[in-house]
């Protein structure tokens, strides 16, 4: 709220202040307030000998001494220079309209335009021009203007003033600050916050208020412009039409802007209004007889009672609803109707020509009031969007991570199911195959009898079964856990190794459940060991053999030590080893291990196999 009160007291303020700009010159000029006219179409020729002047007083506005008058006047001032002018002097006319030529004793100063179609437009323009410097001697000079406007132009000459040009100089700067500068001001910010709602709207359709507002500041646009421009692109009269139609087009935009903005839409109104201000417009174009002010007048009217329309129906949004919006707007167009009411009074009960007016600037403020509301609630709503944006962005990568996660892991477990039944077949295929014909190569060999002939063939027919049944139990079950390979390993083994005589120790107690090794390299750690029990079981002449395991930690990674000791004849020379080591070294780099083995000083040999745990 503190915005608004802000905001409000700042309108009030400016308004005041520009209230009570007047035309007074300085003290040290002469102000020229009695005249005599003489009414003219020819702009070329001083009326010296004319007999028809007429004493008038300025201001004079031709809208009540000469009504209806198109063409042109000629004024003629006596100036009495009582004193010796040492410095430049000037003449200046602060308000006239539409254009002015001045003449010093019958010498042309200069104007301030075209005298001819198009007019030259001066609504508000000031003219200063300085005096020749060889005539501004003691005694009575003429000072001579004349003064062009078309009908219903408000034409009429306001006070003239001669002197000083140093001290004329400030009051010209400041009507041309007033009614010029500040006008192409309130024009640029008009068509700046024009371009931008158009943008935005363009961006975000769905914002109809967006549209509306631009379209009211283009619209007035054409209002503001009438006061700076001094030759339109058109004729003179489509340029009235043009500059009249504007003004009712705004307030009509306005209120659409108004009904969106506060989401308080009235389609049937807005229908009737629209249609009543398309068939004005036309009808005034094709038979306003060229008096365009009568015509609009019904214009003007209408603008008003809509501008209250809006500020009551914001107040009561407001009052039912406690929208800030709604009371910010409502207090935005109060304060654009207050710079026309002044401007009305100034009309009916002032002098126009010497008083200053300010509804062009009214406009200008309300969008601007209006438009950074809108365009803050406009950047909340993108901002609002942009983050909703980079929220469902996430949500989508999230998703697409999981679903590429899902879709890994479904084509993992589709390559584990083929290569299980793979696996399966495999097994099936050798247990059925090659373990039924040396079952079946067994039982002939019994038949025949001979037994101690046989022995040795049967020997071997016994470990290719139990060695076939070793790769089976490896292969087939696909079981990576180093605690289930030993307990697989010791089940097959126990026969043989019962069989060498030789008393074994297993020793697991120190290894954990879940140390797996790298997925489908079971095989390769059961053939290590099995060359190794071999191997004391045939050539190391031991009594007892321990496989001892054990997990430890090297740095962050898990590690998994498998020992298998005997206290046979152990291995002296380096040169000794034959493949079967040179096979299980290999197969330790596939497990991604290490593999010692080491003869005991004391006697026995000590195979030792490190190998890193699978993460899972």
């Amino acid at each position: 709220m503190s915005k608004i009160h802000f905001g409000t007291v700042a309108l009030v303020l400016l308004f005041l202040g520009c209230s009570q700009i007047s035309g007074d010159g300085p003290a040290s000029s002469l102000r020229l307030d009695r005249a005599e006219a003489l009414v003219s179409d020819d702009p070329h020729h001083l009326p010296f000998d004319a007999v028809e002047w007429e004493r008038v007083a300025l201001p004079d506005a031709w809208d009540k001494t000469r009504p209806g008058l198109s063409g042109g006047v000629w004024y003629r001032i006596p100036v009495l220079i009582s004193g010796q002018v040492n410095e430049p002097w000037a003449v200046l006319l602060p308000r006239f309209s539409m254009n002015a030529a001045i003449w010093w004793n019958g010498r042309m100063l200069g104007s301030g335009g075209s005298m001819s179609d198009p007019v030259a437009r001066n609504w508000s323009r000031p003219l200063s021009l300085l005096l020749p410097a060889d005539s501004l001697e003691q005694g009575e000079h003429w000072l001579y203007i004349y003064l062009r406007a078309l009908a219903h132009d408000a034409g009429g000459l306001g006070y003239v003033y001669v002197g000083p040009h140093k001290y004329l100089k400030p009051l010209f700067e400041r009507n041309t600050f007033i009614h010029i500068t500040l006008a192409w001001v309130a024009l640029v910010i008009t068509s700046v916050i024009t371009l931008v709602m158009g943008v935005l709207w363009f961006l975000q359709k769905k914002h109809l208020e967006l549209f509306w507002m631009a379209l009211a500041g283009l619209f007035w646009s054409f209002v503001i412009g009438n006061q700076v421009l001094k030759y339109p692109p058109v004729s003179h009269y489509y340029w009235e039409w043009i500059v009249f139609s504007s003004l009712g087009g705004f307030t009509v935009c306005l209120l659409m802007a108004v009904h969106r903005f506060i989401e308080r839409g009235n389609e049937h109104l807005e229908r009737a209004i629209v249609a009543i201000y398309v068939l004005n417009s036309l009808l005034a174009l094709a038979y306003s007889g060229g008096n365009l002010v009568i015509w609009f007048n019904f214009f003007h009217i209408a603008s008003i009672a809509l501008g209250f329309y809006m500020v009551c129906l914001c107040l009561w949004h407001y009052r039912q609803t406690g929208m800030i919006k709604a009371l910010w707007m409502g207090m935005a167009i109060s304060c654009a109707m207050l710079f026309a009411g002044h401007d009305w009074w100034v009309t009916i009960h002032a002098e126009h020509l010497t008083s200053l007016f300010v509804m062009q600037f009214g406009p200008p403020l309300m969008l601007l009031l209006i438009g950074g509301w809108m365009l803050m609630h406009v950047s909340s709503s993108l901002r609002s969007q942009e983050q909703q944006r980079l929220e469902a962005e996430e949500k989508v990568a999230e998703i697409s991570i999981k679903l590429q996660q899902e879709s890994k892991r479904r084509l993992e477990l589709e390559r584990k199911r083929i290569l299980t039944e793979e696996r399966h077949r495999f097994t099936r295929e050798l247990h059925d195959g090659m373990g039924g014909h040396l079952v079946a190569l067994k039982s002939m060999l019994a038949e025949k009898g001979a037994e101690a002939d046989n022995a040795p063939f049967s020997e071997v027919l016994d470990q290719a079964i139990r060695d076939m049944r070793l790769i089976i139990d490896a292969v087939g079950d696909e079981c990576d856990d180093i605690g289930m390979i030993l307990g697989l390993l010791r089940s097959r083994m126990e026969h043989e190794l019962k069989a060498a005589d030789l008393h074994v120790t297993w020793n697991m107690i120190s290894l954990p459940a879940g140390c797996l090794l790298r997925e489908g390299s079971s095989i390769h750690l059961v053939r290590i060991l099995q060359e190794a029990i071999t191997n004391i079981i045939r050539h190391a002449d031991a009594s007892w053999v321990e496989i001892r395991a054990t997990e430890f930690r090297q740095g962050s990674k898990s590690m998994v030590r498998i020992d298998v000791a005997d206290n046979g004849e152990g291995i002296v020379q380096k040169n000794s080893r034959g493949r079967g080591i040179g096979n299980m070294e290999q197969r330790c780099e596939v497990l991604g291990g290490q593999l010692s083995v080491e003869g005991n000083p004391h006697g026995g040999t000590l195979v030792s196999l490190t190998l890193p745990c699978r993460e899972l």
